[in-house]
């Protein structure tokens, strides 16, 4: 366990006086750090973007640090990059969501929409205007009205599952599931209250067999029940085609409440069924409080001292953005094995798999900053062995800073060319990337790797790391391979001589 590391704000973006105290509780006076930095976070920084113009391109992603699933409402059509845009006035829905970055884009995502009145699925006529005066959002709980149906929704995650709170008027209530289009399935089945389903919808790079399928489960008898299939709703049980969907619905009471519990599988529904008990017998805000506790846990880690309540607010904004990805792609199956669907052969795997990454350059900054401060999250892809790009530290022989260990010397071995270096020393953990094809155009440069072994043997005489090599620092969709004895790219073993 790293101790908690103590930071000033002295740079001009996050400096200033504490100035005025007003507003300022005891646990976030100018006196001692935040008890509760999940508090300052503001998941909405960076949604005032769009295609033309980007100031962030985020979406407010709820979710736990790293989880598999998150959820977002929706305000762009479906497909569209820019998931939620500040601007927007109308919610479509609250969309289970695995996307990176709008240039990227989604996979594996459906989504869940209250209504009253009657039932309605088109995205457009079932849209609900909305105001973020009425609107919270914090990464481990959302919360909006929705104007048009007097409903409020409320949404609170774990790591592959979700609970929604919906809060109705009185009158005839409903719930719009929309597995989106590019080939789904729904099925109702009302005599447990359940939806299930599966969404093939992807942005490209998957196995012809990917689905995420998906389990919902309400507290409250479905006294309507209608399944949709390319914009036709009808009454069979279940439908598969290009765009399915189903729409259920009961008479509410003003002010009744009803649940849905929802969890969703890259493997099997009975995978997902599993990861229904994530939720177990916890009340909705029982989980709200502990995804409150996980996300401090997680940005406890660091402390930062001095500053306004504004300063702390873009600190932790940025550091739970820091956190979201590489996201977790495994799962626990009845066994209580750790398996992983692979996105590089559709097989089910024994094993850990995190993927995607949600940055431009985040072997810069992000895996460095996760390897220092999360060294407990061993299976990272930035921290074990399986991370195809590895960070590599340029340096020209003439640089000499601070110091916290020296490098005596580096010997290169690749099939077919050998390259020794000349000793220099690592300034401050301050990693660097070159593209393999720098690497060897000046025989006056040293290399370098970086990875959580420089941390944690670096107390030892040697140390030796195979890594592979790509021309390019690239990231897919789905991250790393789980098997870089696949790779076509040559095996590099780097062996340093520690003083």
């Amino acid at each position: 366990m790293i101790k908690p590391v103590s930071l000033l704000l002295l740079a001009a973006v996050l400096c200033g006086s504490c100035g005025s105290r007003t507003g300022r509780t005891a646990a976030t006076s100018c006196d001692e750090p935040s008890a509760r930095p999940s508090e300052y976070v503001s998941t909405l920084v960076g949604t005032h973007s769009d295609f033309t113009l980007s100031t962030g391109n985020t979406y407010p992603a709820v979710a736990l640090p790293w989880g598999m699933n998150f959820w977002t409402p929706q305000t762009g059509k479906m497909g569209n990059g820019w998931i939620y845009v500040y601007t927007a006035d109308k919610i479509r829905g609250f969309k289970q969501t695995h996307q990176p970055s709008p240039w990227i884009n989604d996979y594996g995502q459906f989504s869940l929409m209250p209504l009253t009145g009657r039932p309605e699925f088109d995205e457009n006529k079932r849209a609900s205007w909305f105001s973020h005066k009425a609107e919270t959002a914090k990464p481990y709980y959302y919360s909006v009205y929705l104007a048009d149906y007097d409903v409020t929704t409320e949404i609170t995650p774990t790591d592959r599952a979700a609970m929604f709170r919906f809060t109705f008027p009185k009158g005839d209530s409903y719930v719009v599931v929309d597995a989106f289009d590019r080939g789904s399935f729904v099925r109702v089945i009302p005599e447990e209250n359940k939806i299930i389903g599966y969404t093939t919808r992807n942005s490209g790079g998957v196995p012809k067999n990917f689905k995420n399928y998906f389990v919902i489960v309400f507290d409250k008898p479905f006294t309507f029940c209608k399944t949709v299939v390319n914009g036709s709703m009808t009454d069979a049980s279940e439908q598969t085609g290009d765009h399915t969907g189903a729409v259920i619905g009961f008479g509410t009471r003003r002010g009744e409440v009803v649940h849905a519990r929802v969890a969703s599988s890259f493997i099997s529904f009975e995978q997902a069924q599993l990861n229904l008990q994530e939720l177990g017998r916890n009340s909705f805000d029982r989980i709200v409080a502990q995804g409150k506790s996980a996300w401090n846990e997680a940005m406890s880690r660091i402390y930062v001292e001095g500053g306004s309540d504004d300063q702390l607010s873009t600190f932790y904004s940025c550091l739970y953005r820091s956190l979201l990805f590489p996201r977790k792609f495994y799962e626990i199956d009845a066994r209580g094995t750790v398996v992983h669907y692979s996105p590089y052969n559709g097989k089910v795997l024994p094993g850990y798999l995190y993927t995607d990454t949600g940055f431009w350059d985040t072997f810069r900054s992000l895996f460095p900053l996760l390897n220092l401060m999360y060294p407990s999250q061993e299976r990272l892809p930035c921290c074990r062995a399986f991370c195809l790009y590895i960070y590599i530290l340029l340096f020209q022989k003439n640089i000499r800073n601070n110091i916290d260990f020296q490098i005596a010397g580096c010997f290169v071995i690749i099939p077919g060319r050998q390259f020794t270096g000349i000793a220099v020393q690592i300034i401050e953990h301050i990693l660097y990337f070159q593209t393999a094809s720098e690497l060897f155009k000046d025989n006056n440069t040293v290399i370098f790797i970086a990875v959580k072994w420089m941390y944690v043997i670096c107390h030892t005489k040697y140390i030796t790391i195979s890594v592979f090599l790509h021309d390019r620092p690239c990231f897919t969709s789905f991250g790393f391979p789980e098997d870089i004895s696949n790779s076509k790219f040559p095996p590099c073993i780097f062996i340093f001589i520690l003083n």
